[in-house]
Order: structure tokens, then C-alpha cells, then sequence
């Protein structure tokens, strides 16, 4: 059908995880039917996918992870900001003049990677990297199996029963396969990355703990003092936390964790929208061609290079993945701060200095004031945005993978029946 993108099962919600590119040429694209991943993209691929692409994007971005836990930790408040010309607080450098303050805190987070490794040495910069593969092939798992399983009850719930169904209009429901994303209200996205999120949150939370721990610990000669507790490993680090704190201390920070959820709220809403915009804006520009075509020649105009419609896919990828992360992770950004001090360890007497999201949320404005709240903004913004692009662009190269091997098997019996 003229004018659909291709819509695979469970990508379409888009987000972190979430893939609905198309070309620009949306007339070449094969109608849903005649797809052969359709029916058979399962909860293996999902888990295939989106382990492959936050793998990729955890190990690439993980020295910008690091630096952004410890700006974030209470521990490493003073150490990177004692001796160093620390660029004014996020949100007044903006204001004030959002390229210097930019370059200032790109600037910041350079020189931190490099007394990191300088200090501690370039392993330092990978550090909690195994908890985080750990918890990102399961968490993109069941973040995608929950997210599309909830999406399609939710919208079955907004679809006619069928007596209703066969009594709509023929226009009408020809206008609606036509324009797949009206049928999905953005409620049902919210809802189903609600519904994900929290799962996620609540089934990886120790994963995330363990790599919070490992993350805020320094090797560096004289750190001992801000950083009492040093695990050896990940194995370690459990073993001490069970011990000292419980089982309850493995879901320290999931309160915040659950803030968190509107980033991907967000995220997911925002990225449907910019690819639905997207796609209206290259079906206007191919009917517009077409019209000039057909008004000289009298027939439409052939269909983009595959070059060129294969670049056009991967930058509107590119920049919905990336520009929905950084409106979510912006505007949500304090409860990272939150869920990193409430999941660091205890100090060298035991004591739990955060140890609820009022609590904590009250305790940094009163002694490190609102910037408190956004420490470590800069070098999150650096590596989710383009952990994300990664994340969408290495899901989407398995998916098509999967496709064409897909469609392979599909033509092979017919080939061999000719002969």
C-alpha cells in the first residue's frame, strides 16, 4: 500500500530498544503482508537485538558512565571539584550562554577522563562494565517483551468489535490502514512503557546497584577516605551487601528508579512523533515529485538510488533516536542524581546517609543547593545520546539481518519447486 512504512511487531513504539525506520521511498517498501519477518519476529530476536545494541553502546559509552556516577556521588562531590576550574552549574551556564557552556563542561568531563586515568589507569575507566552487560541484555529483554506485549492489549482495547468493524466506512478504514500510527494512541505508548518500565526497573535493580558500587570506588593512592568500602569484584560486592545491608539494600534507589520511568515516557512519546512527522514530510516530498514527474512525462518518478533512500533511513534514525533522548533525559535528569546517591555505600561508620527520594532530594538542595541536583548533567547527556543512536542503529542492522535471511528461506521453496 502506497505510503506505509514498514512496521515490524513490537519496534514500532520506538525508544531505547524500539526501531521503526522506513525509506524515503515509503512506495518501494513491501506492504505488511508480503514482509516475512512479520509474523516471525519473536521474543529471541527482541532479545538478540537489543542485547546486541546495549552491548555495543554500554562498552562504548562506559568511561562517560563512569564519569557521570561520580560526579552524581556525594563521595566524589569534592574531589573533582577541588583544584580543577569547574565550569558554573548546568542549568545558569545555559542561560547565560548555552555554546561556552557547552564546551566548559565537554571540557570538564575531558579532563576528569584523563585524571582518571592517569590516577587510576585506563581499566578505571571501564569499571562496573560486567554488571552492566549484565543487566542490558535482560533489561532490554523484558523492557521490549512487556512493552509490546501491553502495547498490544492496549490497543486491542481501542479497536472496534468486528460487527462494528465491518460497518465502517470503506474511505474511512482505507484512511486508516493508510495512517498505521493514528490507529495507536499515544496513551497506549505511554502506557505500555509505564507498565515495562516498571518491571525492568524492579527485575534489574541489584544489577544496577552492584554497578553503581563498583563505579564510585577509586584506586587512586589516598581515595580511601571518601571511598571506604573496596570490592574486588561483582561477586564481592554482593556477597558484602547481603551481609552488611540485606536483601532489601540490593533495591536501594528503585524508588528513583520508578521516577525514572517518565524518561522513557517521554522518550518513547516523543520518538513516535518525530518519526511520524518524519515519514508525513518524505511521502509529501515523493508525491511532490511524483506530480512534477507526471506533469512532464506522465508518469511517476522512479523510486530513490537504494544509497540514497538506505542514508535517508539511517540519518531519520539517527536524529529521532538521538534528539528524543536528549529532550527525556533532560527534563528528567534530577532522579539520576537521586538514584546514584541513594544506591552508594554506606561510609567508613556504617552510616546511610540518603536514605529515602524526599529525603535525599531535601538533604542535597540544602547542602549543595539546586546545581546539587544536576551534577554530572554534561557527561550523562554525552554518553545516553549517543548510546542511544547506537542502541537504535545496531537493533535495527539485526533486524534487517533477521529480515533478509528471512526472506531467503521464504524464496527458496519456490526456487527449488521451478526446478
Amino acid at each position: 500500500m502506497a505510503g506505509r512504512p514498514r512496521i515490524t511487531p513490537g519496534l514500532r513504539g520506538g525508544g531505547v530498544g524500539g526501531v521503526a525506520a522506513h525509506s524515503s521511498d515509503t512506495r518501494a517498501t513491501p506492504k505488511p503482508a508480503e514482509r516475512p519477518s512479520r509474523g516471525l519476529l519473536s521474543f529471541g530476536l527482541h532479545f538478540l537485538a537489543g542485547g546486541v545494541g546495549g552491548t555495543v553502546g554500554a562498552a562504548v559509552t562506559c568511561p562517560l558512565e563512569v564519569v557521570k556516577t561520580r560526579l552524581q556521588s556525594s563521595f566524589h562531590y569534592q574531589t573533582y571539584r577541588n583544584g580543577v576550574a569547574v565550569p558554573p552549574p548546568v542549568l545558569t551556564a545555559f542561560r547565560q550562554n548555552p555554546p561556552r557552556a557547552a564546551y566548559d563542561h565537554m571540557r570538564h568531563v575531558v579532563h576528569i577522563l584523563r585524571d582518571i586515568r592517569r590516577s587510576e589507569g585506563i581499566r578505571a575507566l571501564w569499571r562496573g562494565l560486567g554488571p552492566t552487560l549484565i543487566g542490558v541484555v535482560p533489561s532490554r529483554a523484558i523492557f521490549f517483551a512487556t512493552y509490546n506485549q501491553t502495547k498490544t492489549v492496549l490497543t486491542g482495547w481501542q479497536s472496534p468489535p468486528p460487527t462494528a468493524a465491518a460497518e465502517v466506512d470503506a474511505a474511512a478504514a482505507a484512511a486508516a490502514a493508510a495512517e498505521p500510527y493514528a490507529l495507536t494512541s499515544p496513551f497506549v505508548h505511554i502506557g505500555a512503557a509505564g507498565v515495562a518500565g516498571v518491571l525492568t526497573a524492579t527485575s534489574t535493580n541489584p544489577v544496577w546497584l552492584i554497578k553503581t558500587r563498583l563505579q564510585l570506588q577509586s584506586s587512586a593512592p589516598g581515595a580511601a577516605a571518601s571511598t571506604p568500602t573496596v570490592y574486588a569484584n561483582s561477586w564481592a560486592c554482593l556477597r558484602t551487601v547481603l551481609r552488611d545491608e540485606g536483601f532489601r539494600g540490593l533495591y536501594r534507589g528503585l524508588t528513583a528508579s520508578f521516577l525514572g520511568i517518565g524518561e522513557n515516557v517521554i522518550q518513547f512519546a516523543t520518538y513516535e512523533y518525530l518519526k511520524s512527522r518524519l515519514r508525513r514530510h518524505r511521502e509529501h516530498q515523493q508525491a511532490q515529485i511524483d506530480g512534477k514527474a507526471g506533469a512532464r512525462r506522465g508518469v511517476a518518478a522512479p523510486p530513490p538510488p537504494p544509497s540514497v533512500a538506505r542514508s535517508q533511513q539511517l540519518g531519520d534514525t539517527v536524529m529521532t533516536a538521538g534528539l528524543s533522548k536528549l529532550i527525556a533525559a533532560g527534563l528528567t535528569y534530577p532522579h539520576e542524581v537521586l538514584r546514584t546517591r541513594l544506591r552508594q555505600h554506606p561510609d567508613a561508620s556504617g552510616h546511610i546517609k540518603y536514605r529515602g527520594v524526599f529525603q535525599a532530594a531535601v538533604l542535597i538542595y540544602r547542602e549543595e543547593g539546586l546545581p546539587g541536583l544536576y551534577g554530572g548533567m554534561a557527561a550523562h547527556l554525552m554518553r545516553v545520546v549517543p548510546n542511544a543512536v547506537i542502541l537504535f542503529l545496531c537493533y535495527e542492522g539485526v533486524v534487517e539481518l533477521y529480515e533478509a535471511y528471512a526472506a531467503r528461506c521464504a524464496t527458496k521453496p519456490s526456487l527449488d519447486a521451478r526446478r
